[in-house]
């Protein structure tokens, strides 16, 4: 069985383990923000023309590599 010391001692190392890291994680500095990269043209009701290459299936779409 455990005791109240045992688990005391448990516990209060841990804490003094964790808090440095803590500190240090503080510490670092924010990575820079991201660019938006352009969004791709929408093409909706326009007619593609070419042989199909290649196709995948993933989550309920399917890819065509024309």
């Amino acid at each position: 069985m455990l005791s109240f010391r045992k688990v005391f001692t448990h516990a209060a190392l841990s804490l003094l383990l964790a808090s440095p890291m803590l500190a240090v994680a503080e510490e670092k500095p924010a990575p820079p923000p991201v660019q938006a990269v352009a969004a791709a043209p929408v093409l909706d009701g326009v007619a593609l023309q070419g042989i199909v290459a290649e196709t995948m299936n993933s989550s309920g779409y399917t890819y065509l590599l024309l």
